[in-house]
């Protein structure tokens, strides 16, 4: 099944995603989100607290979220989290969507020094997550960098609002130029999606890749 996935650059190794547990690691997710806040200039140094995390990281309760994070030999390279429960659903949510089956992707940060494809691996172990728990829907706010990424990995896997939202506006020690666009996506036919929309592309390179994508998060699924 990896066949196309192979040729997009893609494989399982050498990222393994895995769920975080202990205080120590979810710690260090922490940090790395916090650090990638400042290294993008999102947030001042001194607007993290005494443990390098967000200043808003404990405000949503321990017990809803699922921390992911890629490794290789030398440590943590990539997370996310998953939060479930009052998340809100987004106005084109399709009907019979249940809000206990709804999720919030956030967190997604990257090490300075990592393949920028070991957050595709985050994605890929947050996707199969959501399969096998039964998930239905995925809602994310995402910067413009990473809706670009998004659009040219998932098309039609991801959807995205047009009207951009200031972060400041929620958080306001993030600097006001720092916005971000809401997104949602169906768990059901997600790759099924992304296979659709490489069955309409013209340009044969640009359609293997979408079909590596497409193998790429299905590969191991079963396992």
């Amino acid at each position: 099944m990896l066949a196309h996935g192979e040729q997009a650059g893609l494989s399982r190794a050498p990222f393994p995603c895995r769920v975080l547990t202990g205080a120590g690691e979810i710690g260090a997710a922490k940090r790395l989100q916090g650090a990638a806040y400042v290294r993008h200039g999102h947030l001042a140094p001194e607007a993290l607290t005494s443990e390098g995390w967000l200043p808003w990281h404990d405000q949503v309760e321990p017990g809803r979220v699922r921390w992911f994070g890629v490794h290789d030999a030398d440590g943590l390279l990539a997370v996310a989290r998953k939060i479930a429960g009052t998340v809100s659903l987004p106005p084109a949510a399709p009907a019979g969507i249940s809000r206990d089956r709804l999720v919030e992707v956030s967190g997604v940060a990257k090490a300075d020094h990592a393949d920028r494809a070991a957050t595709l691996h985050v994605y890929r172990g947050i996707y199969q997550d959501s399969v096998r728990r039964g998930e239905q829907m995925w809602v994310m706010s995402v910067i413009p960098a990473l809706r670009a990424t998004l659009e040219r990995v998932a098309p039609g896997g991801i959807s995205f609002g047009q009207r951009a939202v200031r972060v400041a506006d929620v958080h306001p020690q993030v600097g006001p130029d720092v916005v971000v666009y809401p997104a949602w996506g169906l768990v059901d036919g997600f790759t099924a999606r992304i296979r659709a929309a490489a069955d309409r592309e013209s340009d044969a390179g640009r359609r293997r890749f979408l079909l590596g994508v497409a193998d790429f998060m299905d590969d191991g699924i079963g396992g």
